[in-house]
């Protein structure tokens, strides 16, 4: 018996890679999960103290209403830059370069859950966005 055969049958389907989408933010579902498998792996004889238990969802529901404030937060920054003058760079993906773009912000959209401001016909982020040139209080002495 020939043992390449055995290992090359042995190997067939190995090869097959799982990817996996890894991300520095720990968001609500991630938290959801780690706290059901705890759960559903914990010790029969010496469960999860009450005390311990009750911490976890407080410090679960003080993360939520973090990145609540967070999103709204940007979204009063977003809305309060419209008819401002702003300079941004914007990544191309074609060229892979940062595209200077300036000029008065006209609207806000949200897309996704990510709010975007136009300038003309170009979208961009907060994060985008290097600097605020002018403000969109008008002078009322004309």
């Amino acid at each position: 018996m020939n043992v390449n055969n055995i290992y090359q049958s042995m190997t067939i389907g190995y090869s097959d890679k799982i990817e996996r989408n890894v991300s520095g933010d720990l968001g609500k579902e991630e938290f959801l999960k780690i706290l059901i498998a705890q759960l559903q792996n914990q010790d029969p004889l010496s469960p999860v103290d009450d005390k311990e238990f009750i911490a976890q969802l407080a410090q679960f529901s003080t993360l939520e209403q973090m990145q609540n404030m967070s999103y709204d937060f940007n979204v009063m920054r977003g809305m309060d830059l419209i008819g401002r003058t702003v300079y941004a760079e914007v990544y191309n993906d074609i060229t892979g370069q940062l595209v200077p773009v300036a000029g008065e912000v006209d609207s806000a959209i949200f897309s996704n859950g990510k709010l975007y401001l136009t300038i003309g016909d170009i979208n961009i982020t907060l994060d985008d966005i290097k600097m605020v040139l002018s403000d969109n209080f008008k002078d009322s002495n004309g």
